[in-house]
């Protein structure tokens, strides 16, 4: 997968990555594998979320099938912390993984590495400078965000974020004197530049003073059947208004990797 995402970023593309932690073949080490990975690739997104089951999905199948699913009216209305499923990763685990992902997601020289990757990445010769300003109109973002109270205070908040934070300031100017000494070999990188510190100044208003209680999560009881992982009749035709063949590829991928999670286990 790093290999394939440095191709693609290799032109110029930023890969916006939805990272999803919480499933059944996830262990303590996916949170440290996953910041790893980011940096390797050079990726300068990223959004880490928990595992939801959505309605008519063959996941919300699975979890209802094996008596997983929580009762909570809040899990599918956008509240980050709160999920509708039992995971089979011990919550303390969960919590705790989570919340060294964003502590290190959030550190200046992990994002300054992460910036040097991508810039890197760019002297294999593929790469072909924006034909527009694109995101990367400083005026037009500004513009933009006076005309919105809230994207005001939004925008404030991101400039009180780095005053507050002298190594922030000292990884962002080092970012920005990184992309002019490359923008010679490789124009209108501006853009690049403005959407990697939109990403790590929005990780930070998000992520900041994150506690125990913000986590409305449950995890599997002791004593849960790990035959349940895999539910008999799972594979069984249901009335999912998804087209088969899609299903039947979506079965044979989670098939094969939960037969796989119940023999390691």
């Amino acid at each position: 997968m790093i290999a394939f995402i440095k191709d693609i970023q290799s032109y110029g593309c930023a890969v916006v990555a939805g990272l999803i932690f919480g499933f059944d073949s996830d262990t303590p080490e996916a949170f440290e594998l996953t910041l790893d990975g980011m940096a390797a690739s050079g990726l300068i997104s990223g959004d880490p979320s928990l595992l939801t089951a959505l309605p008519g999905t063959p996941l919300f199948r699975r979890m209802k099938m094996s008596g997983r699913l929580r009762n909570n009216k809040n899990s599918l209305g956008g509240y980050k912390y709160c999920t509708n499923i039992r995971y089979l990763m011990p919550r303390d685990q969960m919590v705790a993984g989570y919340q060294r992902f964003v502590t290190r997601f959030c550190d200046g020289a992990y994002q300054y590495q992460r910036l040097k990757g991508f810039l890197d990445n760019l002297d294999r010769g593929n790469y072909v400078p924006l034909q527009s300003k694109g995101y990367g109109s400083l005026g037009r973002y500004v513009s933009m965000v006076f005309k919105s109270p809230r994207a005001i205070k939004m925008l404030l908040g991101r400039l009180f974020q780095l005053a507050t934070r002298p190594t922030t300031v000292w990884y962002a100017l080092c970012g920005f004197l990184l992309m002019l000494s490359r923008t010679r070999r490789h124009p209108q990188l501006f853009g690049v530049f403005q959407f990697w510190l939109f990403n790590w100044t929005n990780a930070m208003l998000k992520y900041t003073d994150l506690s125990d209680a913000d986590f409305d999560i449950e995890s599997v009881p002791e004593g849960f059947d790990r035959a349940l992982i895999l539910p008999e009749h799972y594979t069984d035709p249901a009335d999912e208004d998804i087209p088969q063949v899609k299903i039947a590829a979506q079965q044979r991928a989670t098939v094969g990797q939960l037969r796989r999670l119940t023999v390691l286990q």
